[in-house]
This record gives C-alpha cells, sequence and structure tokens, in this order.
C-alpha cells in the first residue's frame, strides 16, 4: 500500500510541475499580446464557439460571474468583444467576439497553438492519447 500512495505521490508531483511549466510558458505567451490568460480564454471561447451567454462562458473557463464581467469589460474597451442583448430573453446577453476581435484570434492563435506544439513535441500520437485517456480518468474520478 505504501508503494502505490508514493506512486500516487510521484505521479501528482509530476503532474504539477508539468502543469506549471506550461501554464507558465502560456501565460508568457499570451502577455505578448497585450491580454492576461483570462482574457484569452474568454476570447479564445468566443471566437471558436460562437457567441455566448455570460452564465456560458463562466461555465466553461471555470470563473466566477463577477469575475467575468470585468474580464469583458475590458476585452469590450479593447474592442475585442460586444454585448448584444438577446432579443428572445431580456435579462440574456450574449458576448460575441467583433470583427477586430476575429482579425486578433486569426493572427494570434496559430502562435499560440504553435507554442502548445512545440511544449508537446517530445510526445508521439500514441503518448498524447494516453495523457488525454489518464488525466481523464483523473478528472472523472468520484471521491
Amino acid at each position: 500500500m505504501i508503494l502505490n500512495e508514493s506512486l500516487a505521490i510521484t505521479s501528482f508531483v509530476t503532474f504539477i510541475k508539468a502543469s506549471k511549466l506550461i501554464t507558465d510558458k502560456l501565460k508568457e505567451n499570451i502577455a505578448t499580446y497585450g491580454l492576461n490568460t483570462s482574457e484569452f480564454a474568454v476570447l479564445d471561447l468566443l471566437y471558436h464557439k460562437g457567441k455566448q451567454t455570460v452564465h456560458q462562458i463562466c461555465q466553461n473557463v471555470l470563473m466566477a460571474s463577477g469575475s467575468m464581467t470585468y474580464i469583458i469589460d475590458k476585452l469590450e474597451k479593447k474592442e475585442l468583444v460586444k454585448r448584444k442583448h438577446c432579443p428572445e430573453d431580456r435579462r440574456a446577453t450574449y458576448i460575441m467576439v467583433t470583427h477586430k476581435g476575429s482579425q486578433f484570434m486569426n493572427n494570434t492563435f496559430p502562435k499560440y497553438q504553435k507554442v502548445i506544439e512545440d511544449l508537446f513535441e517530445a510526445l508521439d500520437e500514441e503518448e498524447k492519447k494516453a495523457i488525454i485517456r489518464i488525466v481523464g480518468k483523473i478528472g472523472y474520478t468520484r471521491l
């Protein structure tokens, strides 16, 4: 039993160190675009998924709605997103990428993707699939 616990701890530490390295590299890359990671996450979601309500954005990027309003305000000031009231439900507001935001992502997303590709270049296709499978198991484990 001790060996399994030690292996679990070693797995955890390795995972955390790799996660920190990846996060740090992506933060560094995103900062070169004049955004922080939260702003980029929202813009990325809207760019790839289309218009979303604030609630949908919060669920997808795992942030509180209070923080989200601030992030959307910042993106709106940069003219990368805009708000549009939902005609079917006056209480709802859609957030969507502007033309300027689309151009921005057309230019920056390939560079961002390249950083990710470079981070995972040491792994072959089967190892990448294994990461998806293994980390997915951790994500769906019920304690």
